[in-house]
């Protein structure tokens, strides 16, 4: 074989291997968008996840503090009435 046909087997072998090098590369590449664009959409649906979440916790917030706020007004009403049976017992 002559000089030349050995750099031309080289050099084809090393055409070979850049072309190899740039699918994989381009692969890679491919692969890392995907998750790029998975962990985005990931992180989308977490966040519109979690406001929901947050405004349900407000609204039962919300919510607990009108019960409560209704316990204590029947609570009074309830001494009152209490008081009321314990006046008329005492003075009917």
């Amino acid at each position: 074989m002559t000089e030349n046909q050995e750099l031309l087997e080289k050099m084809d072998a090393m055409k070979k291997e850049l072309g190899q090098a740039q699918r994989q590369l381009a692969e890679e590449q491919a692969k890392y968008k995907r998750d790029t664009q998975s962990l985005a959409d990931s992180k989308k649906h977490l966040s519109v996840e979690l406001n929901s979440k947050y405004t349900e916790v407000q609204k039962l917030t919300t919510q607990c503090e009108e019960k409560g706020q209704a316990v204590k007004k029947l609570e009074s009403q309830l001494a009152n009435v209490k008081i009321i049976n314990i006046l008329n017992e005492y003075f009917i």
